[in-house]
């Protein structure tokens, strides 16, 4: 048994020194016949290949910080290159050295659970990819092998690449923790640049995103679990520093005056009815109050300001003449998915109604990604969507520790949102949302296998003792 396990460290070990080499050669070549700044993010990224081969974990951590951040270049002809395309391509190539080593976690696969997301995540790529490959939308845009390639992953394989680098890169429980605290980290800085961004163009906040509700399409996914974790924590600092998180992106997204964001927001504390105890929520309700009032003192009648005019408007909003538009809006939308509601048109965009002077997306999530990859895709989206709320109240119920029990109400807050926003706003689309989703999924696959391994071990512990 012994030699068996010392080949096989040896020859593991043989891979990242392989892959090392292979890096050097192809540095040495770039700095000699290549112009300066390619050999210079070659060696960047050559190092980040090393720390993240040694650390592997650390990959996920940078999708984690990147996740609100839609930034793009155009590199090499290339257009759309951003930093998530950079880290996602470095975690590809730490995980074919870890499935080479065999030492990876791809083992979770292997779980019922695993199979079930694992099926979900294969057939929705496929399908997405064909539609998009065969859409009519997009057959101007083919040229090359190379650019064709590109636009595929741009459109969409880039999104659905998370949740293996997930799974099969964090190390553990810890450090699946690790990498949602820094998405509520990233999202809080986000937050903080949208509110002063407001402030000096008294514009609704759209910090880097391109609309207000795209910025409140991806906050409302963050602040359950913020919100979950100030709740519940016992211990003074944690709690203040997720309420203070929590307070931030409220700020922002009071500040987007998006009323679909508004409503998926207030959807998303449905779960902390069930998965809260009581005293827990009366504490947050009195400390809410005093919070309002203490607003209400500094700065006057805020029920006459703008955006709290604007949200009132929301037990009415059928009466709303943007309501109204949109009706019309979903209408047409409808018309051109009646002419290919299986595969979609490729895109979700329609030009021809910028061209009326109308507004080219569906403002619908359902209606963009039925327009765009067929009827097939959107239901497999909203059922993959109700089998993770399902998964987050059933584990949210039996969960015993704070963090635990935090993360399943925020993942089940965060579904309810999407579905919620995606009826007024064509967010499902939107590639940073899809990215934390799939991120979510991932960890919510790490803490199933955590839980069940905690179960044998306490079996284990319980037959020894016996």
């Amino acid at each position: 048994m012994v030699p068996a396990r010392s080949s096989h460290g040896a020859a593991g070990a043989v891979v990242p020194l392989l892959a090392l080499a292979g890096v050097l050669i192809i540095l040495s070549w770039a700095i000699v016949t290549m112009p300066g700044p390619v050999p210079l993010v070659l060696v960047v990224g050559g190092a980040a290949v090393v720390i993240w081969t040694l650390y592997r974990s650390s990959a996920v951590y940078a999708l984690a910080l990147l996740s609100p951040l839609g930034l793009s270049y155009g590199v090499m002809g290339l257009k759309g290159v951003g930093p998530v395309d950079a880290v996602l391509l470095v975690a590809l190539v730490v995980m074919a050295i870890s499935l080479l080593e065999g030492g990876g976690k791809s083992g979770r696969f292997g779980l019922p659970l695993g199979k079930v997301l694992l099926g979900f995540w294969l057939l929705m790529l496929m399908w997405s990819s064909l539609t998009f490959l065969l859409g009519p939308a997009n057959q101007l845009i083919f040229r090359d092998p190379v650019r064709d390639a590109w636009y595929l992953y741009r459109g969409v394989v880039r999104d659905f690449l998370v949740f293996p680098v997930v799974v099969l890169c964090l190390a553990d429980r810890g450090a699946a923790k690790k990498a949602l605290a820094l998405t509520v980290i990233a999202s809080s800085l986000v937050s903080i640049y949208a509110i002063v961004l407001s402030w000096r163009t008294h514009e609704p906040a759209t910090g880097p995103f391109s609309s207000k509700n795209s910025l409140a399409g991806f906050l409302v996914l963050i602040l359950p679990f913020a919100v979950a974790r100030a709740l519940l924590e016992k211990r003074l600092l944690p709690r203040l520093l997720y309420g203070c998180a929590a307070l931030l992106m409220f700020r922002a997204l009071w500040l987007t005056a998006s009323r679909g964001g508004f409503a998926a927001f207030l959807v998303s504390l449905a779960p902390l009815c069930l998965l809260v105890p009581v005293r827990r929520l009366v504490a947050a309700g009195m400390g809410a109050l005093v919070v309002l009032l203490v607003v209400v003192g500094m700065r006057g009648n805020i029920l006459e300001r703008p955006n709290f005019q604007r949200y009132l408007t929301l037990v009415r909003f059928s009466e709303q003449h943007n309501f109204q538009w949109r009706e019309e809006q979903w209408q047409l939308f409808m018309e051109r998915i009646a002419k290919r509601p299986w595969l979609g048109s490729g895109s979700e965009v329609v030009e021809a109604l910028q061209q009326e002077g109308r507004l080219a997306t569906a403002h619908n999530g359902y209606l963009g990604m039925t327009l765009k990859a067929g009827i097939p895709a959107t239901a497999a989206w909203v059922a993959i969507l109700l089998f993770m709320e399902g998964l987050s109240l059933r584990f949210g119920l039996r969960a015993k520790s704070v963090e635990e029990r935090a993360f399943w109400i925020g993942a089940a807050g965060l579904v309810l949102a999407w579905l919620t926003h995606n009826l007024v706003d064509n967010v499902l689309l939107m590639s940073e949302a899809q990215r934390v989703f799939w991120l979510i999924v991932g960890i919510a696959l790490i803490e199933v296998c955590a839980k069940r391994n905690d179960s044998f071990t306490s079996v284990a512990q319980a037959g020894v003792s016996r």
